[in-house]
Formats: C-alpha cells, structure tokens, sequence
C-alpha cells in the first residue's frame, strides 16, 4: 500500500479536492460537449458525423481552408474555425490542469477516433503530460497552460502545408485562423482560471463558458454558412462540370507521342507515321463511340482507354455526389442548382471535332440530349422563377424542336418549342432589366475588401445568361414562319437540321446530306449553308463566305445570321487588323437592323451598335 505522502509522475489539480460525485458528472458533461464538437468538426470537414475509418482528407490545415468551404468565399468561416480550434485545444488542457492526466486521456482519444487527427492528438497528449508534470505545474496556472499550448503550436507550424495564394494579403489571411485560435485559447484559459480563482476551482466552472462557447460558433456558422450550403459546395459546386480536373481541357499530343515511343520501343519496325495516324483514330473511335467494349476494350493498357475511363468514372462519381446532396437535402432551396448541374453532366460531351483537327481533349455541356429531358423538365416544373428554369426552357425547347414524330398523322414539336422559347425570352428580358442583374451579392467583407474576398460564384452568371440570350434568340429565329412551310418533308429537315450537334464528327457529313436532297424550293437552304461556311477553318476564306450569304440571302433568316456572323468577326479581328474593319461593321449592323427589325438578330445588333447611329426603323 502506498503511503500517503507517496507522489505519482503526475499530479491532481484544485478541482481534485471537491467532491467526486459532482466533479465527475461535470467531467462527464464536458466529455459529451468536446465529443459533439469532434463531431461537429468532422461533420463540416468530411460530411459525416462519425466515420469508422480514416477519412479521405488532407492532413494540411491550409487546405481545409478551402474546402469544402473557401475562406475567401465565407470569410466568417475563418473565426469558426478560429473558435473550433481553440476549443478543440483548450479543452483537454483545461482539464490536465483542473483535474489530472487521466482524466484528460479521454478528451485526447475522442481527438483520435471521432475527430480522426491522429497528429493533434499526439500534440494534445503531449501538453496534457507537460502540464501534469509537477515541475510545469506552476503557481501561476495561465502560464503553465500557455506552455502547454506549445506542443499544439508545432503541429500547427508542421501541418500547415504549402500556402497556395500568390497575392500577399491573401496569403497572411490563410494563417488567420490559428492566429486569431491561439488568442481565443489565451482568453479561453484567463477567463476559465479567473473564474476558478474566485470560485475555489469547483467542477462547473469549465462547463458553461465551454457549452456557450460552442453553442455561439455553432450558431454562427449556421446563420454565416449553414449546413445546407456547406454541403452544397463539396457535393454539388466541387463536383460541377468546370470544377472537375478529369473535364478540363488538354492537349493530347504528349500522350501520342508517350504511347508511340512505347509502341516504337516494342516493335521498332513500325512506321512512326503509320503509328501515330493510328492512334490518332483510336482517341476518335474511344470517344466517338463512348462506353462501348467492343471498341475501347480493343486496347486496354491504350492511354486512350484509359482517359475515356477517367471521363466517366469521374462523370458518374460527380452524379452520385449530387443525388446524394439531393436525397439528403430534399427540400433545400438549392435543389435547382444541383439539378442544373445534373443536368450540365448528362449533356456532358467530347467535342470530337476539335480532337480530331487540333488534337485536344474538350468537353462540353453546351448541347442537350434526350438522357437530360426529365431533369430539365423537373427544374422547369418545381424552380419556374430561378434562372436554371431559363436554361431549362431552352434546353426543351431545342429537344422539341429535334424531335421528328414516329407516326406521320403527329405534329412536329415546333409549337411546342417557339411558346417555351417565348416564355424563355420574356423572362430573361425581365431579368437582365432587373437593377440587381449583373450585380454581385452584398456583406460588408465583399463591399469593404473585394479584393480579398469574393461571394460565392453564382450558378448560372450574368455572362451566361447573355450567352443564354444569344442562343434563345437564334433558335427563335430559326424557327420562325419562314422556315416552316408545313410540308411535311421541310418540317423533317428543319427538325433533323435543329438536332446536329457541331461539335460532333458526322456534323458536317450530315450537312451535305441536307444539302445533296435540297428540295426545291427549300426554305432551310440558306441555314444549311451558312452553317457548312461556319466550319471553314481559314479566317478569310470565312469571311468572304458569310459576306457572299448575306449578299445572296439578305431578307432571310439565315442571310442575316451570316451578316451577324460577319459583323463579330469583324469585331473580333478589330484590334489586330483595324485597317480592314474600319467602319464596314456599323454599315453592316443597320442593314440588319433594317432588313428584318422582327428577328433576333435586329435586337442583337441594335445592342452592338452604338445608340446614336440606330436608325429608326418602321
């Protein structure tokens, strides 16, 4: 039996001498508040609020800035993280020094299991042993604790990992959070060990400024961010089309030559052209054909395959992360934007020709395809006032239109179309006249320091909403009165003309076929033809084309479409040639203007021609 004045390696705090029945019922309620915080921590951090393995997430803090949530785009994020971090640190300290070591054991494993952060718990353990040791038990209790704090402070330094941010301010801002922690754990131990003091160090004395604690930071997180949002940028913004690295545009060509060397290194008596020709055709035939085995399966180690691989296991992860948002947030007011996004992933395609003519890999979401009518059709049916159901309408309304009807006695889907791009087109003109168009949203970090912090990207932009216009405005066009005579052999071509996909490798084939069978006379002749001149490649040769349609065609819709082209490649040409594009542009403006003030393309062009030379028009 050991005696009395016997000491241990470690020894017992003030609140050791109270009673053990209220100090452990206190230790046991700060228990409980530091495991929900753990919980808390990683709920925000990895979306679950317990995990039974290691979860898959960077162990630098720097990168937990910026997602799932971005300082830059939430800037109260970094004080609730500032507070969490105290908290999750102070605690288990506060109790080494008001209780003991083993006593804090516990608060350090919970760290380790709910918390998953295996280095902080060893940094915790660390101070918790300094400032059980009797010789860092000093008198002065907050200097011992601030000592304590040292083992924490390292793994701060260790773990920050590598700054990303290039502008200087930015840069300080990103090691805010544990700057503005370590002055809140300093506040934390003065006003805990001031209260203890007076108090004679009773077991409650922790309890309240610990829960308020984490009940405001919990509070301000919510009312700042939310839950609901936070879930939103890891599961559905971080997994949109052009957040995604596998859909980011790349020039193929070092992966030609890296699998010709491999091939040439194995059979030296191949023909490097030959070769290279023919890898060439199997990227076209893996991406042009998609998933189908019978084609990308002929190669499987090909780095073609492999690509094609990473394209889709990235295109189903990215839906599985969003329907997951879906199911958990059913009633979320960002529901239409995680079904935009869906959307935008099912339209998801290679552009086969720019791999095919410049041997780079670039997708694009800008075509609908039958696979995404029933999530267009849910964003236009439960989100008609959000900007997505724009998008929506157009979308459908080009499917429509595409839609050839299986038995002759149905109607084409033209109506159908030109009342959803109507409505599509009077909306968006309400919208871009609202005053809050094109303005980013208001909170005083944005307004007092937009250098520093920027609000949160919106779903569609302002930009896009314009680029919306445009493509709203020539399909309208195209569908107009002229180009439906009623025959059903014109409806057919309109229709089959509507649903070709530039972007694709049988594009221009079709075209020819449109045009070899150009009946006469054919309302569509003059689209079909501008669209064959849109595919020239040579800049110049492109012009004269689209300036002899608009000279063949002036009155027509297609002729003043080649005029409007003409017009923005002009302007585009501008600054490098303004010799060539003096003044012929304004010229060729009001013709449009003047020719067909009823099309879109009028409206278009009375945008790009300054107000004071519009003539007025009948």
């Amino acid at each position: 039996m050991a005696k009395p004045n016997d000491k241990r390696w470690f020894s017992d705090g003030a609140t050791m001498s109270h009673p053990s029945r209220l100090r452990g019922f206190c230790w046991l309620i700060n228990l409980v508040l530091y495991a929900l915080l753990n919980m808390f921590i990683l709920r925000i951090q990895t979306g679950s609020e317990l995990l039974w393995k290691q979860p898959e997430q960077s162990p630098f803090l720097v990168e937990r800035l910026l997602n799932p949530v971005n300082i830059f785009n939430f800037p109260s994020y970094i004080f609730v993280t500032a507070m969490f971090t105290a908290l999750l640190c102070a605690i288990p300290l506060c109790i080494a020094l008001f209780y003991n070591l083993l006593h804090a054991i516990p608060f350090v494993l919970l760290v380790l299991f709910l918390g998953h952060n295996p280095p902080l718990c060893l940094a915790l353990f660390v101070g918790c042993a300094l400032i059980s040791f009797e010789p860092f038990r000093f008198k002065s209790k907050f200097i011992a604790s601030i000592l304590a704090m040292l083992p924490v402070i390292l793994y701060w330094v260790l773990f920050a990992g590598n700054n990303p941010q290039e502008n200087a301010l930015r840069w300080a801002i990103m090691y805010a959070p544990w700057v503005l922690a370590f002055l809140i754990t300093v506040i934390f131990f003065g006003v805990v060990i001031g209260l203890g003091h007076f108090m004679r160090y009773r077991p409650g004395i922790m309890m309240p400024v610990f829960g308020l604690t984490l009940a405001g930071t919990v509070v301000l997180f919510h009312f700042t961010i939310g839950m609901i949002e936070r879930d939103f940028q890891a599961d559905v913004y971080a997994y949109s089309p052009g957040n995604i690295k596998a859909f980011r545009s790349q020039n193929i060509m070092p992966l030609l030559e890296e699998e010709l060397g491999q091939r040439l290194k194995e059979r030296p008596y191949l023909n490097a052209q030959v070769e290279m020709n023919q890898l060439r055709t199997e990227w076209l035939w893996a991406f042009n054909a998609g998933p189908d085995p019978s084609i990308t399966l002929l190669r499987p180690g090909s780095l073609s395959t492999r690509e094609l691989t990473n394209f889709f296991t990235a295109s189903y992860r990215a839906v599985e992360h969003i329907d997951a948002f879906i199911a958990r947030h059913p009633n979320a007011p960002r529901i239409a934007d995680a079904l935009y996004y869906r959307g935008l992933l099912f339209d998801l395609r290679v552009d086969i020709r720019t791999l095919r003519d410049e041997d780079t890999l670039r997708y694009y979401t800008t075509f609908p395809s039958s696979n995404s009518e029933g999530i267009w059709k849910q964003v236009l049916n439960n989100f008609d006032a959000t900007d997505m159901a724009l998008e929506a309408r157009y979308r459908l309304a080009q499917l429509a239109a595409a839609t050839i009807p299986a038995q002759t006695d149905k109607p084409f889907g033209f109506n159908e179309a030109l009342s959803l791009l109507q409505q599509a087109d009077t909306k968006l003109q309400e919208r871009i006249s609202s005053p809050d168009f094109d303005k980013p949203a208001s909170g005083w970090w944005f307004e007092q320091m937009p250098g520093l912090f920027t609000p949160p990207p919106p779903t569609i932009s302002a930009v896009q909403l314009r680029r919306l216009e445009v493509r709203i405005g020539r399909l309208m066009d195209l569908l107009n009165k002229e180009n439906r005579s009623g025959h059903e052999q014109h409806d057919r071509r309109l229709a089959t003309f509507i649903g070709l996909d530039p972007r694709q490798l049988d594009y221009e084939h079709q075209l020819k076929i449109l045009l070899n069978e150009s009946p006469k006379p054919d309302p569509l002749i003059d689209n079909i033809e501008l669209a064959y001149a849109l595919l020239e490649r040579d800049p110049k040769i492109k012009l004269r084309r689209l300036k002899e349609l608009a000279e063949q065609y002036p009155r027509l819709d297609g002729g003043i479409q080649a005029r409007l082209e003409y017009v923005q490649a002009i302007l585009e040409r501008r600054e490098t040639e303004p010799a060539e594009s003096a003044d012929n542009w304004r010229v060729e403006l009001e013709k449009i203007i003047e020719l067909r003030p009823d099309l879109f393309a009028a409206r278009y062009a009375r945008k790009l021609l300054p107000s004071e030379t519009i003539k007025q028009t009948p």
